[in-house]
């Protein structure tokens, strides 16, 4: 079977650069900054995406090859119901709740 194919799950250019977005550019980077930290701090990346103070850019993205197999699972289980949340209801960025139940529940599925 060879390697999963590596894909883009969100850049930030494809929010800050939607016309007519209720998102300001400010609020799409920071909400990828916390997304990053919480992924990182998680053990759920293969690499550092940002440092802790490190603001990401336009062309900054997360893709599938950054992540590890947990961390795939936890995006694709919780990542669309949290932006969902938080994206145009001008909800708290930090409010994680949906990704760590993802989370918790990415690892017990993955339990002997």
């Amino acid at each position: 079977m060879g390697q999963p194919k590596d894909y883009t799950i969100d850049k930030v250019s494809w929010h800050t650069n939607v016309d007519g977005n209720p998102e300001t550019p400010e609020r799409v980077r920071a909400r990828f900054q916390i997304v990053a930290q919480f992924l990182q701090r998680r053990g759920l990346t293969v690499r550092a995406l940002l440092l802790d103070d490190q603001v990401p850019g336009g062309n900054f993205s997360i893709r599938t090859s950054d992540l590890t197999e947990e961390g795939l699972a936890v995006m694709k289980k919780g990542y669309d119901k949290w932006l969902k949340k938080i994206a145009n209801k001008n909800k708290d960025l930090s409010d994680l709740r949906i990704l760590e139940e993802a989370l918790r529940e990415v690892r017990q599925e993955t339990r002997p």
